[in-house]
């Protein structure tokens, strides 16, 4: 009598494996988004151009991971069908948003080590805060006379914004591509 085979279950799995070239721009993806993060934090953790552009870089990676990891997802129920491109869609705006910034944050290297800033004086028409439901709100962006800088690295708490700055004029010191905020003062006309 013939030994039964053991057959092999198929269709467990909800990933199709992907080709070589694939699995090798995934890993690669990885590792730069290792690198970058590990860039942002430690080694360049005094500059600030460079550490939030590393960091920009690090979640683009990620992003673009995401985005070909789920390509390769069998949609086989409804729910899938729904949700997995909404989730491909997602990571790849994400990606690109990410990209973006990084590439501005990189473009004002420049401006940033020459200290060629950009300064805008004025009372804040809109103030919009990161809404932490886990803790203390931070300032992410300021917007004065049509300018919006971005706020969120220099994690000032919306108490102290509110104690320091509220309706007083601020003279804003900012990046001229990326409008990442350098310095925040309370303007004096007799300087």
């Amino acid at each position: 009598m013939e030994k039964a085979r053991k057959r092999r279950m198929t269709r467990t799995r909800s990933f199709r494996t992907p080709k070589t070239i694939t699995l090798v721009t995934m890993f690669f993806l990885m590792v730069i988004a290792v690198i970058s993060l590990f860039l942002s934090t430690s080694v360049y953790k005094e500059h600030l151009v460079l550490s939030e552009g590393y960091f920009w870089m690090g979640g683009a990676s990620f992003s673009l991971f995401m985005f070909l990891f789920l390509l390769h997802s069998k949609m086989e129920k409804g729910i899938e069908k729904i949700f997995v491109p909404l989730l491909i869609a997602g990571s790849l705006i994400c990606s690109i948003v990410f990209a973006h910034t990084a590439f501005q944050l990189f473009q004002d290297k420049a401006a940033y080590e020459h200290k060629e800033f950009q300064s805008v004086v004025g009372v804040p028409s809109k103030i919009t805060y990161d809404g932490s439901k886990n803790g203390s709100d931070y300032v992410s962006t300021i917007t004065i006379q049509g300018t919006t800088i971005h706020f969120a690295h220099r994690f000032i708490l919306e108490s102290h914004f509110l104690e320091a700055y509220k309706n007083k004029p601020l003279k804003l010191t900012y990046l001229p591509k990326s409008k990442y905020a350098v310095a925040i003062e309370v303007f004096n006309e007799e300087e």
